[in-house]
């Protein structure tokens, strides 16, 4: 790889939606999805808990249905 500049082109982005880092769950996320599945909750819904738990938590319906 040749480095041409070494300074970004675009400007930093304010929320990590659709980014790779932030698509991760976190270990007691994984856990909550893994429990009120087996409490047959809706996957909306278990979204709704884990968006209410932590105002930042930037988790997609998408994740939700891949750890399920």
């Amino acid at each position: 790889m040749k480095v041409i500049c070494g300074s970004h082109n675009h400007e930093l982005i304010d929320t990590l939606v659709s980014h790779s880092s932030g698509e991760k769950l976190k270990p007691n996320e994984h856990f909550i999805v893994l429990d009120m599945t087996k409490s047959l909750v809706k996957s909306t819904n278990i979204l709704f808990t884990l968006k209410e738990n932590n105002e930042n938590n930037v988790t997609t319906i998408k994740q939700v249905y891949n750890v399920r």
